[in-house]
């Protein structure tokens, strides 16, 4: 029965997006026949000018911002209002991926009332861009919510004012909309890897700049385990919605490691970060009993250039009763519900290693049964 309703919440779902597309479409044609139509001769033509803004916060409105059509505010405030209304629905059903400040301000934008003036206009800017940013944020994963949120976007940017344009597509980079941040990549030097954080412009002139990953034209092995540990991760079901928070941090965090990596990773923490993603994967393995091909793949991976590095992972006596003489320098132990005798190793939680001398630069943690 469970099952069941759940189907019927996605199906009922799935109808109101169709709907909101329709009614945008529909609005579309409007607008594609009011343009076609001839203008009486004794009608002057105006143009306006606009004024550029650098503003970070999008906060300063133009006093020449594009003033709504009379007796078109109800068909933009149900567009606008309507067009938020999934993006919430994802965000609640997908723990993690929106940031707590960010789903605050998700929520209090889809429940106002939009009537179209000059400032709400640029709220909705600012509320677009933040859904915009989000997607960007996960820049190089791919999931099954992180597709729908682009189709959620594509469907609210229909709604923004004419003027305005967000940029969060890698087709979209021109490099007076964009900082760039130098990455790792087997692509050509200078090419661009992904829109990290989204620009705004208005009428060609830049409101928000945004960043961009450019390839330095090389690859590193660390950057590609941390690429790889993404695409891993992105593709692996959650199998709960704590699992989902937890992929979602992760895969947050990979992001800040892959970004600017040609300038923040030095040899001698090489090692550091690979045992970080390590620790990462396993920690989800563990927790969840997550089975996945491409995390088991990605851990063996890390686990042979660390061996190639001169680390020895440390050995664990899985299965047997836990050694009260086992050097603290090496391990340190966790309790754990089991089914297991007390006191029984049942897990590795988080692997350990020693270097060429011997000596214990990460301490294993065990699960043992309480």
């Amino acid at each position: 029965m469970e099952k069941l309703e759940k189907l019927l919440a996605q199906i009922e779902t799935h109808l109101k997006e169709v709907m909101q597309l329709l009614s945008v479409l529909r609005r579309e044609l409007r607008n594609v026949e009011s343009q076609t139509t001839v203008p009486s001769p004794a009608e002057p033509s105006m143009q306006t000018s606009a004024r550029s803004s650098t503003d970070e916060t999008l906060i300063v409105v133009d006093e020449d911002a594009r003033q709504p059509e009379a007796g078109g505010e109800s068909e933009e405030q149900v567009s606008r209002g309507e067009l938020l209304l999934p993006i919430v629905e994802l965000m609640k059903r997908t723990p993690g991926l929106f940031g707590p400040k960010e789903a605050k301000e998700l929520l209090r934008t889809s429940q106002r009332e939009w009537t179209g003036s000059d400032e709400e206009t640029l709220e909705y800017v600012k509320v677009v861009w933040l859904c915009a940013a989000v997607r960007c944020r996960f820049a190089l994963a791919s999931s099954e919510p992180l597709q729908r949120l682009e189709r959620l976007l594509t469907a609210a940017e229909s709604a923004l004012a004419e003027e305005y344009a967000i940029l969060w597509k890698k087709e979209q980079v021109k490099k007076e909309y964009f900082q760039p941040v130098p990455v790792y990549s087997s692509e050509p030097e200078g090419t661009t890897v992904a829109v990290v954080e989204p620009a705004v412009k208005k009428n060609e002139h830049a409101l928000k700049v945004g960043r961009v990953a450019l390839s330095v034209g090389k690859n590193h092995r660390v950057s590609e385990v941390v690429t790889a540990a993404i695409k891993a991760l992105s593709s692996t079901p959650p199998p709960n919605a704590d699992a989902c928070r937890d992929i979602y941090s992760f895969l947050r965090q990979f992001h800040t490691w892959w970004l600017g990596m040609p300038r923040t990773l030095k040899p001698e923490h090489e090692q550091a970060r690979l045992r970080d993603v390590l620790n990462a994967l396993d920690l989800l393995t563990w927790r969840y009993k997550i089975k996945s091909p491409a995390i088991t793949a990605c851990v063996q991976n890390i686990l042979s250039i660390l061996k190639e590095m001169g680390f020895k992972e440390i050995y664990v006596p899985s299965g047997r009763k836990f050694d009260e003489t086992l050097s603290p320098s090496k391990f340190e132990r966790e309790f754990v519900k089991s089914d297991a005798p007390p006191g029984t190793i049942v897990g590795v939680i988080r692997r350990g290693f020693v270097d060429a001398s011997g000596t214990a630069v990460q301490k294993v943690l065990v699960a043992v049964s309480r």
